[in-house]
Parts: structure tokens; sequence; C-alpha cells
């Protein structure tokens, strides 16, 4: 029965109908899933399959519990029939059983924008629950523009069925206009807004057609042209009536917006609730350089005393005074938006830059001074930060200098942002060497996504916008200041800050371009560290090795020898606290560059050690013993090597590789001074090999022996010897004793130790 279609099959591979005949067949065999198959092979094949065919194969996937296979082929027909509410829910049903809520989402508001409720014979309470559902979660995940479409199908499903969702709307065209989205904002509020139409003057009919369907409308022609009237209800909302107003204007539509403004200034505007939205056009009228207009429309708010008691008017109308040079009037507004809300931030700043314009500085400074400026929308002028920031150093108001300072060092910062691609890639003339480009991407992924950034992007932008010039401080002030800044996060223990502060010094084309480049760069890795950015360190490490090996015969022996190894050191510092797979392929390829190098053989053979590659760190470690057989460190390295290897379970000659850790612990103790260590490493190694009774003997050794002493330098300056604290391990034997005498269920001997050794 079926060798006549796979043949047809085998000789022309897409023919839909022969796999639709082979699925028939199966069916009649009663081989569903067999059926299945050859019925998806046949509808993918034909491009003319009907939704009905998807759905129906969508319907045996899910009696198959083929999850996936269902969901995409409701999909398919959802695709070729948008108004099905059954094929949606079918798809719904489908992605939350799999987990797939993001699409699950998708699908749910497709189906509250396209659903026909007639046909689909839902009612309002199914559409409200929907859309409930996808805008709580789009809200969850900060996802605005997919929660403006939930929105949007709300209130349009709201209009469909009778319903009120005039907050609702109000939000939806905030929103909109949030993202400078004037056109959807105004269309909405004709389209769905009862109480205001538009007429053309010369014949009084309607100046738009207006089509509502289900899921959508339309607004045509708009904008409407200038030669209309508008017809405005007392009933409809002043704020609506507001933002429609700074919709024509964000449009540039002025002269449609005029006839509204009237409107509007003829009503009763005592509402507090109206104050913002009705300040919104003075402001939206500011913002397009129309200041005298701005100046009009102030002037007449200022008709009701609600408005004269309002500090954002005064505020606004200082700024125009200002745009239009009336220096006097502009200090007046700022200084009433200071009595009506000393905490304004920027009338303080406004009112500085004024007070600094006309010369007087003193008063500037005092405007300024102790107010906390973080919260401004621009900065104030550069040379009276430059004042604050020395009177707050000199007086060691360090925090406010922080602030300050952080200030004004923005716009130059924000120079970092605006020649990204550029900075680094060029030599420094005055240095002479090359800027890693992996070091500078390190530093700019620091920065990247911190307040930091956030702070300098937005005022950065703001005095870049108002051609803010960054001429008053020279590099050397510059330099300067950044270091000054990065002392004081120091002292405050704020490493992240000062690491940022060093990038963005670092990364300064100014500063870079300086004779005081290298300082910030030579800070990079004592920033790095103490902020604990390992990438960072890592890059800078990486970079200074390359250096060292591109210069090598410009220094001395003795000079290149100490310098390679306060480089391995530091290369070792920092992979001790951070792994990544990088960095040891970039160990593998200075090893091949340079075979034989102890140390790039210890640190290579420490990563190994750490991932559990035991037998190629015993390799590096022996290459590095057989010229060091006296080396403490490595010693040490290969009796731990061979401990972990006698640990594993798929060992064979376990005896035999623990007697090799012993032998080479024994080493170890042998070149090692330190007795304290020494017993404890040895402990330590027996207690790891479960030879408890050798553990506890070598533990209490550690326990008798006196603390290690260590050279310092005393007063007068002559070396002297005192115990250490910091070296100290009697506390870590004392704690693995008590484990010991724990697991064997000794309490009184464990609270023994604790209460001797252990107590804070």
């Amino acid at each position: 029965m079926l060798v006549i279609p796979f043949q047809v099959i085998r000789q022309e591979p897409r023919n839909a109908a022969s796999y639709r005949q082979v699925s028939d067949i199966y069916q009649e065999l009663g081989d569903p899933q067999k059926s299945l198959q050859y019925g998806l092979l046949a509808a993918h094949l034909d491009s003319r399959t009907p939704a009905e065919d998807w759905a129906h194969w969508g319907d045996e996937s899910k009696k198959l519990e083929l999850i996936e296979e269902a969901a995409a082929c409701y999909g398919r027909a959802i695709r070729l029939n948008i108004t099905n509410w059954k094929y949606y829910e079918n798809r719904i049903e489908m992605l939350d059983l799999l987990g797939l809520r993001p699409l699950a989402m998708r699908t749910r508001l497709q189906a509250a924008q396209m659903i026909d409720p007639c046909q689909a014979g839902v009612d309002f309470e199914w559409f409200h629950e929907l859309i409930k559902t996808v805008a709580q979660y789009y809200i969850a995940i900060n996802d605005e523009d997919r929660a403006i479409l939930a929105l949007e199908a709300f209130v349009l499903r709201s209009k469909e069925f009778g319903r009120s969702a005039e907050n609702q709307h109000e939000t939806l065209i905030g929103m909109w206009m949030a993202k400078n989205k004037f056109t959807e904002a105004a269309k909405s509020i004709f389209a769905l807004c009862d109480g205001i139409f538009v007429t053309r003057k010369c014949d009084n009919e309607p100046a738009m057609t207006i089509t509502l369907s289900h899921g959508t409308y339309s607004v045509e022609p708009f904008p409407p042209d200038n030669d209309v009237q508008f017809h405005v209800e007392p009933t409809f909302p002043t704020i609506t009536l507001c933002r429609l107003i700074v919709c024509f204007i964000g449009l540039g539509k002025r002269e449609l917006a005029k006839p509204l403004k009237a409107i509007l200034l003829n009503r009763d505007l005592l509402s507090h609730e109206d104050e913002p939205h009705v300040l919104e056009i003075a402001r939206a009228y500011y913002n397009c350089d129309a200041f005298k207009t701005t100046k009009l429309f102030l002037e007449t708010l200022q008709e009701w005393n609600n408005y004269c008691d309002n500090p954002e008017m005064w505020f606004i109308y200082g700024n125009t005074a200002a745009a239009l040079k009336d220096i006097n009037t502009a200090m007046e507004s700022f200084e009433k938006v200071l009595q009506l809300n000393p905490g304004h931030v920027d009338a303080r700043i406004n009112l500085s830059g004024l007070q600094q314009k006309i010369g007087q500085s003193d008063r500037a400074l005092e405007t300024l001074q102790d107010y906390d400026l973080d919260t401004c929308t621009h900065l104030p002028d550069e040379r009276l930060l430059i004042r604050q920031a020395d009177v707050l150093f000199d007086s060691q108001k360090t925090e406010q200098f922080i602030r300050c300072c952080r200030m004004l060092l923005t716009p130059h910062f924000y120079e970092v942002h605006r020649n990204q691609d550029n900075i680094g890639k060029r030599r420094s003339t005055k240095t002479g060497f090359f800027l890693s480009n992996t070091l500078r991407v390190a530093a700019i992924n620091a920065i990247t996504n911190t307040n930091w950034e956030k702070f300098v992007r937005r005022l950065g932008s703001a005095a870049a916008s108002e051609r803010r010039s960054v001429d008053e401080l020279d590099p050397a002030l510059l330099h300067d200041y950044c270091l000054k800044l990065i002392e004081c996060l120091l002292a405050k223990q704020r490493y992240q800050d000062m690491l940022i502060v060093c990038c963005y010094a670092f990364l300064q084309p100014r500063i870079t371009r300086s004779e005081k480049s290298s300082t910030f760069q030579n800070l990079l890795y004592f920033c790095a560290i103490k902020a604990q950015c390992w990438p960072v360190a890592f890059e800078y490490v990486r970079w200074y090795h390359t250096l060292t090996n591109t210069a090598h015969q410009l220094t001395l022996p003795n000079c290149r020898e100490v310098l390679y190894k306060r480089i391995f050191n530091a290369m070792n510092y920092v992979f001790v606290h951070s792994q990544n797979v990088s960095y040891h392929r970039y160990v593998m390829r200075s090893l091949s560059k340079s075979p034989g190098n102890h140390a790039l053989q210890a640190i290579s053979g420490n990563n190994s050690l750490i991932t559990g590659s035991y037998r190629h760190a015993l390799g590096e470690y022996l290459r590095v013993w057989n010229d060091n057989k006296k080396n403490p460190m490595i010693c040490l390295l290969l009796a731990l090597t061979f401990t972990h290897m006698a640990c594993k379970k798929d060992i064979s000659s376990r005896h035999m590789i623990a007697v090799r850790g012993v032998a080479f612990m024994k080493c170890y103790e042998k070149n090692r001074a330190c007795r304290q260590e020494c017993n404890y490493n040895i402990g330590r190694m027996f207690h790891q090999l479960s030879l408890t009774p050798l553990a506890i003997h070598f533990y209490n050794k550690v326990l008798a022996d006196p603390p290690p002493l260590v050279f310092y330098t005393d007063d007068e300056g002559n070396e002297a010897e005192r115990p250490s604290e910091m070296y100290d391990v009697r506390k870590f034997a004392a704690h693995n004793l008590a484990l010991i005498y724990r697991a064997s269920g000794n309490d009184y001997l464990a609270r023994k130790i604790y209460e001797k050794f252990l107590v804070v």
C-alpha cells in the first residue's frame, strides 16, 4: 500500500500530495505518529496550506503530547488567519506548558490587538484579563514599548465595548509623549476622546476622517490643515487639552496650537492638578526657542495666584528671560524660585551662573555653597566649580569635594564617550608607546552601566548641547583634580568609584596626549586590585608584560630580572583571585614564546592545579623543580599536586602517589625556615589524606609554635623583628583540629579548642 507513494516521494521529494497520501494511509493503519510526521511534511511543502489544516495538525500534535510541534502549528495557523481566537487560545496554552513566557505574552498581546469580539463571541472581561496579564508582565520586565501596545489595546477595546478608560488613556498619552511620539498621542486624543472635533472654516465640514475598527483606528489627514477651527466642549479634560497643545508644538504646528491655547486660557485654571500640564506648554514653547511666546504665556498665567506661588513657573520664566538677555528679570525669577523652594538645584545653578556673569563671584559661590547638586539637569559655571573645589579641598570637606569635583570633571569625562572609537588607538607623541586596545576596552567595560557613567552621560550631553567650553582646565589641572579625587575616594575606601575615575582619567584624550598620562596608567593596576576588578588588572599586567618584552634590550640585566619578578607576582596575584580561560591561554602563548621561563611555568601549573588538571600541573612544576630543587614553594606545590592526585577516585597507585607527596613535603620542610607554617601545611596534607592521628600531631605542634617573626622599619629607620598576627596560622590549625574532634564525636575536646583559640 505504501510502496507506490514512497517511490513517488523518492522521484519527487517536493510533491506535497504524496506526503499527504502517506499520512492518510498511516492514519487508516492506526499509526497517528507517522501520520502526523508526513502530514506536517506535506503542510510545510505546500505554501497554500490553509489555516484549518495547520490547526488540525496542531490538535493532532497536542493529542500525542508533542507540545513544541503543536505550538508551531498554531502559530502558522494564526499567521494565516489572525482573527480566529481559538488559534490564539491553543497556542497560548502550548507556550505556557513549554514555559516560554515571552512568546506566550507576545501571542496574548497579538490576540488582544487582532481578535474580532463579535466573531469570537468574547466579552470585555475576557479582554480585560488578557490585557491585564500582558501589561503586568511587560511592566515587570521593563519593556516599555510592548507595555504601551498592551495599554493601547486596552483603551481601544474599552472604547469598542463602551467602557470608560480615561485614566489608562491619560497614562498612554503620557508614555507616548515621553518618547516624543506626538503624532500617536494627538491621533488617539481625536479618535478616542469625546468632546473635541475639528471642522474646516470654509464649509464647516469635518477636517479629519476618524475610522474605528476592532484593535485599531485611523485619523486622516493628520495633522489637519491650518485653516480649521476646533470645537472643544467644557467637559473636555483640561489635562488632555494641554497635552494636545504640547503635541502640536512638538510637531512644529504652532498655528494649530494657538487656537487651542486661547480656549485653554479662557478656562478656570485654579486646579492644582492641572498646573504641571499647563506649564508643560510653556516648556514646549521654550524648547522650540519661541521665547517671546513663552514669556507672554507665562505672564498670562501670573494672573492666577496659584501660578504665582508655583516655583516651576518662575523657573521657566527665569530661563526665558535669560534667553532674551533680560538678566535682572531672570535673577529675580530664580530668587523667587529659591524663596518658594530652597532645594531647587537648577534654579540655584542658573542664579549662580548669572551672578558670575555680572561679576558677583563671591555671591555666586555662596549661592552654591553646602548644597547637593547631583540632581541638577545642567552644570554650574566651570570657574565656580573650580573655586568651590579648591575651597572644599583646603577645608578637608571630603564628601562635598568629591561631589563638586565629579561635576567639574563631568564634561571632560564625557569626551571619553564621544571619542570612544579613537581613544588609545593612536600613538602618544609624548610617551612614545601604543596603548593596548584590550586594556582600553577593559577600562571602558569597568565604566559601563555604573552610576558614574549615567551621571557623566546625562550632564555631559547637556554640557555638549550647550557648547560649553572645556578649555578652562588645562591638562595639568585636569590631571591634578583627577588625582585629588582618587586620593579622596581612597581615603573613604570607595574603591569602585576610585577605579572608575582612574579609568576615565586614563582614557581622557587631553590627558593621554600630555606628559601626565603615565600617572593614571600606573595607578590603574592598584585601583583595579583595590576594587577587585580582575579583568582590568589582568589586561594591565598583560600590556605591561608585552611592553617589557618589547623594550627588553633597553634595561640592564639586574633591573630586568627584578622587573620580571614583579610582573609575574602581579600576574599570579590576579590568577589567585580570578580564573578565566583567556588567562590560561595567554600564559600558554607566552610560554611558547619564551620556553623555560620558570615563573610562567609555575603560573601555568597553578592554573592547572586550580582547574583540576593535575597531570599538566605536575609536568609544569617538575620542569621548574629540576632547576630549583631547594625552592620550598615548588616543593610545596608538588606535594600539594601529588596529594590531590592521591585523593582522586579513579587512581590505581594511590599509596605510591601519596608517598611521593609526603617526600616532597619533607623537602619543603627542610628548605622552609618558618616552623609554624611547615607544621600547618604538613598537618593539612595528612588531614586531606584522612590520616587524622598524624594531622592532630602536627596541628598540636602548630598551636605550640610562636607566631613567625617579620622584619619592619622602626621610627628611627632601623630594621627590627616582631611577631606578626597576619601570618599566624594557629587559628586555622585550631579550627581544623576542632573539626576532627567533632567528626570523631569528641565534642568536649572540640569545645576546649574553641574556647582557648577561637574566642572573639
